[in-house]
């Protein structure tokens, strides 16, 4: 439900070692953990962990997020690590909105505003696949947003109109609190021992693309020698977009060499 807290990290270690403990879904007690946009940072901090040592055939993720507060700061302010700026996703920014609800509106406003927000974010995961649907949906929040009270109404408001110059600042003071445990940043994590595939839309703009070498060098830098990244332009967050045929080719090498890669 787009909630990015350390529970989540914990599920994602629960749930792979359950499984690589089970002889039917894992014959030789080992999986591969992929994760996509902020879920591949949980699961890059979840594969570090000591009870998945051993355990890990690879480590995938697609769009991820090295350094969650710096990713944040970015979808707060369009600022990139390098000094340049990229207009940021709302997509992105309303995810940390959800977490920040009971800062901007009184106790008994935080349901409603939460569940406007997680049905625009609904909206939102299911545009590129089914228009249609997703017009109706997006409808269905503004219609929320329509009925809540006041300041409910108003910060809802800024959410259907996409108002990122606006939201931005107000989140920006919270970063640290929302998203500062080490359980949400790979960065901040014991690096996995196991081998690290890191693929990322090189103009990606719910997490940049800046997050991934950053983390590549993390890892290096901890004793993991087994990473292996690519930013393409076929990718722009997690969906594929047009690009060249050498792009192509450089992208079915990167998913060769991950599919054949030994533990």
């Amino acid at each position: 439900r787009y909630r990015l807290t350390p529970a989540s990290t914990d599920m994602i270690e629960d749930a792979t070692a359950w499984m690589a403990a089970d002889p039917a879904l894992a014959p030789h007690g080992r999986v591969s953990l992929v994760g996509v946009s902020f879920a591949g940072g949980l699961a890059r901090v979840a594969a570090g962990r000591p009870r998945l040592d051993g355990r890990l055939e690879a480590v995938v993720a697609l769009g991820a997020q090295a350094d969650l507060p710096r990713a944040m700061t970015y979808l707060c302010t369009g600022r990139l690590p390098d000094g340049t700026t990229r207009p940021p996703h709302d997509y992105g920014v309303v995810i940390i909105l959800l977490a920040a609800v009971p800062r901007f509106v009184p106790p008994d406003q935080v349901d409603l505003t939460q569940k406007a927000i997680l049905a625009f974010l609904d909206a939102s995961s299911v545009d590129s696949s089914d228009h249609a649907r997703s017009a109706a949906m997006f409808d269905a929040a503004r219609r929320m947003t329509e009925a809540a009270p006041e300041p409910a109404r108003t910060l809802l408001g800024l959410v259907n109109n996409r108002d990122v110059a606006t939201l931005g600042p107000m989140l920006l003071p919270y970063i640290e609190e929302l998203g500062g445990a080490a359980a949400l940043s790979p960065a901040r994590s014991t690096a996995t021992r196991a081998p690290v595939f890191l693929l990322h839309g090189a103009e990606d703009n719910v997490i940049p693309s800046s997050e991934t070498p950053l983390l590549a060098d993390y890892l290096r830098q901890q004793g993991n020698t087994r990473v292996r990244w690519l930013l393409t332009p076929l990718l722009s967050h997690a969906d594929v977009t047009p690009a060249s045929a050498g792009d192509a080719w450089r992208l079915i090498r990167f998913w060769k060499e991950m599919l054949e890669t030994k533990p």
